[in-house]
């Protein structure tokens, strides 16, 4: 009987093994061009929209996340604790946004100064449309890394760390999961729960 049972468990694992093959880990060159492809993939993103979490241990910090991403370049970005507690709302551009919380509604031209200035922390709003998407911002110098399927796995870029460690596949593209973004005084961890590439978007 012991020999029937450790044949049937043999069986099991094989079986298992073989409807789950490993991936085979690239070669350095099959990496960078897969990367490229995968990169020009996702610089074809013109809108998304995403849900998820963000968190910063050292800040005691924790909130719901809301981003929607218009082909126009608009955002509109909103961080909200439990039951929308201390909930603040960016809408804007590269040139002005619109910054809404308890205090009332004021426009900046430097949203990262301001939440500094506001929270004594900042978020990377300037890069975080890329960084959300699993790419640099193509238009600052940036230091990357890739994960053994060609993907980002670090990348440094604006003073700021990225740590990505879990991608899900979202029709035709590989896109972040959950990451890390730490410069040195803040880390975030991101958890992205919902993307959604067709959002239903109207005037800004």
């Amino acid at each position: 009987m012991k020999a029937l049972v450790a044949a049937l468990a043999a069986l099991l694992l094989l079986a298992g093994c073989s409807l789950s093959p490993q991936q085979r880990e690239l070669s350095s060159a099959e990496k960078g061009a897969a990367y490229a492809r995968h990169e020009a993939q996702i610089l074809g993103i013109e809108s998304f929209q995403v849900d998820g979490r963000a968190a910063s241990a050292e800040l005691g910090f924790r909130a719901d996340l809301h981003w929607l991403e218009r082909a126009d370049r608009h955002f509109e970005l909103r961080l909200a604790g439990p039951f929308g507690a201390g909930a603040v709302e960016l809408r804007g551009d590269a040139d002005l946004v619109e910054v809404r919380n308890s205090d009332g509604v004021q426009q900046t031209a430097d949203p990262e100064g301001w939440i500094r200035h506001r929270y004594g922390w900042t978020l990377p709003i300037s890069g975080l449309r890329y960084w959300a998407l699993g790419v640099p911002n193509p238009r600052i110098p940036s230091q990357p890394s890739l994960d053994a399927q060609g993907r980002l796995e670090t990348l440094i870029q604006n003073g700021w760390k990225l740590t990505y460690s879990e991608y899900r596949r979202e029709g035709e593209y590989d896109l972040p999961r959950r990451f890390e973004a730490d410069n040195g005084q803040v880390r975030l961890k991101l958890l992205i729960d919902r993307w959604n590439l067709q959002p239903e978007i109207g005037s800004p």
